[in-house]
Parts: C-alpha cells; sequence; structure tokens
C-alpha cells in the first residue's frame, strides 16, 4: 500500500486513473475511467457509493489498460470512495476516487471553441502570401512545389485573406 497524491492510498499494481477526478451534476451523467497497471485486463470492477454504477468493464489487446465506464445519477453526492478491481475473488487493486461538488453555474460557462484558435495561420512559405520567398538558397529546397507542401503542389494560394475560408481538407482551395 502507498499513498499517492493522486488517487490516496493505493495497493495493488495500479499506477494511473484518468480523469483523475470528475464532478457531480454534470449533465451527461456517462464517465469512463481508464485505468493503467500491471495485468489489469482480466479484472472485474467494484465500487460502493451510492449513485455510482459500473455499467461495462472493457480490456483491450494490452493487459495492463482496463476501461470502466460508470453512470453517475444526478442525486449522487461527492466524496471519495474506494475503486477496488478483483480477480479470482481476491481484491487485486484499489485506489480513492473523488466526485468534487460541481460550481454554481459552471454549466452556463464557455468552454473552449472555435474563438480560442487560430487555426490554419501559418507561416507565408506555406500559405505563399509571397512567392518570392519559396525558394531558400542553401536549404536544399530548389522548387516551390513538391511534397512539403500539404497539397503537394506547393500552396499557391494568397496567404492570409482567404485563409479563413478554406476548408479542413487541404487539397481545397479558397472561394474568392
Amino acid at each position: 500500500m502507498y499513498d499517492s497524491p493522486h488517487l490516496g492510498q493505493v495497493t495493488g499494481p495500479i499506477d494511473r486513473a484518468e480523469p483523475l477526478f470528475w464532478w457531480t451534476g454534470m449533465a451527461d451523467p456517462r464517465l469512463q475511467l481508464m485505468l493503467h497497471g500491471d495485468n489489469l485486463a482480466a479484472s472485474s470492477v467494484e465500487i460502493d457509493h451510492e449513485g455510482v454504477h459500473v455499467k461495462a468493464v472493457t480490456s483491450l489487446g494490452n493487459p495492463n489498460y482496463l476501461f470502466v465506464d460508470l453512470h453517475i445519477d444526478p442525486e449522487t453526492h461527492p466524496g471519495t470512495f474506494p475503486v477496488r478491481l478483483v480477480k479470482d475473488g481476491q481484491v487485486l487493486a484499489s485506489f480513492d476516487y473523488t466526485l468534487m461538488e460541481r460550481d454554481d453555474g459552471s454549466a452556463q460557462r464557455i468552454g473552449f471553441n472555435s474563438s480560442d484558435v487560430m487555426y490554419l495561420l501559418m507561416p507565408d512559405r506555406f500559405a505563399n502570401g509571397n512567392p518570392d520567398n519559396d525558394v531558400i538558397r542553401g536549404c536544399g529546397r530548389t522548387t516551390p512545389t513538391g511534397p512539403t507542401s500539404p497539397d503537394g503542389t506547393g500552396a499557391t494560394w494568397r496567404a492570409l485573406p482567404n485563409i479563413s475560408t478554406t476548408s479542413a481538407t487541404w487539397g481545397s482551395r479558397p472561394s474568392g
């Protein structure tokens, strides 16, 4: 047994659980835990916390990973509880998992969205706003076209004014 700064008291071969914690009162009651440790795949999972239900346990080809699908009832109280991995009737590993109380108003926060990203803003040599700088002596590139451009033709677009109108598919050209 040892104390982990992230998993509380840990027994057995488990070394990681993701996410490290979760919240009660989320709009989607489903939560999937990814567990990692030596030979966890053949384990079943037991949780004894009112309102938290194990819906499925999935193992992969790698015996060191186990995925646990949970359902968290809307009225579940926050708290820390043990998660036990059981194999052949014996507790193989256990760790503490925490459900935290969701902050008031947190559902109204605007999360990560397109306003947080400058997508497709790149150096001129790829967007090609200035064809005069396409060939740089001493860099081994003697032609503006070739495999270093996203579409294999040297990306001959006229750069920044049109970048925001491009599709996520590199082979397409901006309209307008």
